[in-house]
């Protein structure tokens, strides 16, 4: 064994280790039992039998070379993965129904040669330990699922009209949700509930809507949690996504996608302060009309939006939005005006 530094500038203490590792050349393995072997350029095909039916997680893990594991099994099963496992180590996660499959364990661009380990383990199922890939789903439930490259889709009855929140989350896949419905109804969503998980929250009209849980990119697979909850305004408070503005009023109104618009009648040259606030998203506004055009993100401090702007006389229109398309929720618009003489901008 020779031990050097890369060049006559490198040196300094070092520690060694070594240790024994038995290499198999089986071309079988089993559930819950890891085998140690070498990888030259050839790709190695080991069977992997499943005995019951479950969810499982095979992984692949080398220091030397990026690991790529395919799994071929029955009806046609097959599945591949590069990197799911961190650090170029592959990783296939799924149900497996009883049978034999085959792995194919190799480096991702057909070089490169060392040592690896492949093992597969079962995997615990979350809560009551059933997974729910299709069917009807109402307010007030949560359930499981899994997402394996092919979107998962369910019927979601509303029998009464309000405001819901549709939330997916997951620590396998970035979280993705569609939601469409009577009359055109379509919304998307992928990280507003933070940490790559999804939500949807909006008002909606009685119906049946049909929606998809998805990944926003690639194939990853992994379990998710979906829940619906109805969701309550806060006491008194009603909304207005329409109509009239009038200096100094303060209105509350809900944002799912498109801007609102008001109409803003000013009587007199006037400084004029509209200021939109909300805990759910990245409020924006603008404000146009009698030849003037402002718009504004977050002036009014975190993600709120204010503008000041001294008008002249005219009718003015405000638009009420979030700085995403993908955000959605209640916010709240304060407007001011105080007679002043100061010229408009122009």
């Amino acid at each position: 064994m020779v031990i050097s530094g890369v060049d006559a500038h490198s040196y300094g203490p070092f520690n060694v280790n070594s240790r024994t590792i038995e290499l198999s050349d089986a071309d079988t393995m089993t559930v819950g039992t890891p085998i140690d072997s070498w990888l030259d350029t050839t790709e190695r095909e080991i069977t992997l039998t499943i005995e019951e039916a479950g969810m499982y997680q095979i992984e692949m893990r080398a220091d030397e070379f990026d690991a790529y594991l395919e799994l071929e099994g029955p009806n046609d099963y097959y599945r591949e993965d590069d990197d799911s496992a961190g650090e170029l180590n592959a990783r296939i996660a799924d149900f497996l129904a009883p049978g034999e499959y085959t792995l194919t364990a190799r480096t991702a661009y057909g070089d490169g040669s060392g040592l690896f380990t492949l093992m597969a383990e079962p995997r615990e199922l979350p809560g009551d330990g059933e997974l729910r890939n299709d069917g009807t789903v109402t307010p007030n439930e949560t359930l499981s699922g899994w997402y394996s490259g092919q979107d998962v889709t369910y019927d979601l009855e509303i029998d009464q009209a309000g405001m819901y929140q549709i939330d997916m989350s997951s620590s396998d896949v970035d979280a993705y949700l569609v939601l469409e419905g009577p009359n055109g109804y379509y919304r998307e969503d992928d990280d507003s509930a933070g940490e790559l998980n999804a939500r949807i929250a909006d008002f909606l009209a009685p119906g049946t809507y049909q929606l998809t849980a998805r990944t926003a990119y690639g194939t990853d697979s992994g379990l998710f949690t979906l829940a619906i909850e109805p969701r309550d305004l806060p006491n008194d408070v009603e909304l207005r996504n329409e109509g009239a503005l009038t200096p100094d009023e303060t209105l509350n109104g809900w944002y799912s996608g498109e801007a609102l618009t008001y109409q803003l009648t000013i009587e007199e040259s006037s400084l004029v302060t509209l200021s939109m606030s909300s805990n759910d998203f990245d409020t924006y506004l603008e404000l146009y009309g009698e030849g003037v055009s402002y718009t504004d993100d977050d002036s009014g401090g975190g993600t709120n939006a204010r503008l000041e702007q001294a008008l002249l006389p005219g009718t003015y229109t405000v638009s009420a939005r979030g700085f995403s398309a993908s955000g959605s929720g209640m916010f709240e618009l304060a407007v001011s005006a105080e007679p002043t003489e100061m010229q408009p901008d122009t």
